[in-house]
């Protein structure tokens, strides 16, 4: 409402004593309506509180202009936020994987679908029963996905057992119960069908993984069901091979602090965070992924070590590479902010500088010979027609607000420069209008000027106050002087305040062009 969120009756209550904010009221007696508000634009440090306690957070917003509403503004739910399904990078842990995790139990095996949908990564797989909690552990799930029946099920080797339930309690996974039919294998076929190209399934072997792909169906349906929009950085669906793998269960990742340490779980002193050396958080959230799953294979083992080497040995072009990948930002979780309609203008400037610096990281592995470095020269795409596009078209210091204007270049669109010279000559054309009325009316003292409460107006003091024209209308009385507008004033003050409307409105609609444009390169962007 406004510029804030604001919460009503026991959301009001809850909320204030979670995030620590005053609880008000609308009305005073028995009609009372507890309320309680957070500024929109401070909403990634609430939301992480909010999360933290268990709690799922629905995003309410008005969906027209007050201005061009009567009566009540329409507001709706717009996005149902919780510990899986974040994308604000404020709450996002920079290194991490935010994965939801849905679990489809089976007869004989267990059905696994795991997303990121800050970064579109969506994984399938299928495991025994006894090495599920192993699995959640290698996953490590902000939240994971059930149906109700599931909760009481058993899991874990033999002499360990616990409920779902509470191995997922254990590991401080938030847990959302769905209804059976949510699971079932007939709806997951078809949600995943309706979704990706009936080809990319079979690709994958999908369809032969019944568990697999009831898991993937519920997650995409609940996906679907709290972003309320269309999921297009969900590219393609990938089926995770263990056999390429080394398996480790869940007490060996405890006892050697390989992501998480022992003492709060933190990555402070753990094994990844000695090896990490990163430029980019994509770099980081892979390395985590690599020592979460090492590779058992000598081959694969060797081509990493080889390439490694080959960079080691050219210290001078890696300087030259770290250099260029540390002004590299998040593009992964760039394109999922494309592509759920929430990137901004400084977003897409992030973007833009990230890409210029691609064609010149190409340029220096070209020389390298290691078969995988070759393999990163040769498929990865400049999108050089992005860049330029973002280059001529967003402001290089944007406002932050996509809606206040202040995001598109000059030069870009020739309405909008139109719209700007109307803007920008007003003090131009007020010297002028002011020379040609003194000129006329022979009042040497007369003046023009403008303020934001009462507009354009000619100000002539009550010494001169005999010599007013007919045609000027009185608008303000002063101490000292009278205050005046006329139609051709008046005319111009209309013309420049409806031009500040539509420079607002241009811009906005330009953006959302360019936005859709790089929307549609997300998979070319994500490779």
């Amino acid at each position: 409402m406004g510029d804030f969120y604001e919460m009503f009756y026991e959301d009001a209550e809850i909320g204030s004593q979670v995030l620590g904010i005053v609880l008000t009221a609308r009305n005073k007696g028995e009609n009372s309506m507890p309320m309680a508000g957070i500024p929109a634009k401070a909403i990634d440090t609430y939301l992480t509180k909010l999360l933290s306690k268990g709690y799922k957070v629905a995003i309410c917003e008005q969906l027209t202009d007050p201005r061009e509403s009567s009566g009540l503004v329409d507001r709706d739910v717009i996005r149902i936020i919780t510990p899986g399904t974040l994308t604000e990078e404020g709450v996002l842990e920079a290194k991490h994987n935010n994965y939801l995790l849905s679990i489809h139990l089976g007869a004989k095996q267990i059905g696994l679908a795991w997303a990121d949908i800050s970064t579109g990564q969506f994984m399938i797989h299928e495991v025994p029963k006894q090495y599920l909690s192993d699995e959640i552990a290698r996953i490590a799930p902000a939240e994971c996905l059930l149906a109700e029946e599931s909760r009481d099920a058993l899991v874990g080797i033999t002499h360990d057992t616990c409920t779902l339930e509470k191995c997922l309690q254990l590991q401080h996974i938030a847990i959302t119960v769905k209804p059976k039919w949510y699971f079932h294998p007939v709806t997951g076929k078809e949600t995943l069908e309706r979704h990706f190209q009936p080809g990319a399934l079979e690709s994958f072997e999908t369809l032969k993984l019944e568990n697999a792909c009831a898991a993937a169906g519920a997650l995409l349906l609940y996906v679907q069901e709290t972003q309320k929009t269309q999921l297009s950085n969900f590219e393609r669906i990938e089926l995770y091979n263990s056999n390429e793998t080394m398996f480790l269960d869940q007490a060996t990742r405890h006892c050697l602090e390989i992501q998480r340490n022992m003492k709060e779980g933190g990555r402070q002193g753990t094994f990844l965070a000695m090896l990490d050396r990163t430029c980019t958080s994509m770099g980081a959230r892979l390395l985590t992924a690599w020592t979460s799953a090492p590779l058992k294979e000598c081959s694969k083992i060797q081509a990493r070590q080889v390439s490694i080497q080959e960079l080691l040995q050219h210290k001078e072009s890696l300087t030259k590479i770290r250099n260029h990948l540390e002004g590299v930002q998040d593009i992964e979780r760039l394109c999922s902010k494309i592509a759920y309609q929430r990137a901004n203008a400084k977003d897409l400037l992030a973007l833009k500088n990230s890409l210029f610096l691609v064609p010149q990281l190409l340029q220096l592995i070209q020389t390298y010979t290691s078969p995988l470095i070759q393999q990163i020269s040769q498929e990865c795409i400049a999108m050089d027609q992005i860049a330029e596009l973002l280059e001529r078209a967003i402001q290089p210091d944007p406002k932050p607000s996509i809606k206040e204007g202040g995001i598109i270049k000059d030069g870009y669109h020739p309405q909008l420069d139109e719209l700007r010279q109307l803007q920008t000559s007003g003090t131009q054309w007020m010297q002028t209008f002011e020379r040609k009325e003194i000129e006329r009316t022979g009042i040497p003292t007369l003046k023009v000027g403008y303020t934001s409460v009462f507009g354009y107006y000619i100000e002539i003091t009550h010494a001169h106050g005999h010599k007013v024209p007919q045609n000027y209308i009185r608008k303000q009385t002063l101490k000292n002087a009278e205050r005046y507008i006329t139609a051709e004033l008046k005319e111009y003050e209309d013309k420049v305040l409806s031009a500040e409307e539509k420079i607002k409105a241009l811009e906005y609609h330009l953006f959302i062009e360019v936005r859709d444009q790089i929307a549609k390169a997300l998979d070319g962007l994500q490779k």
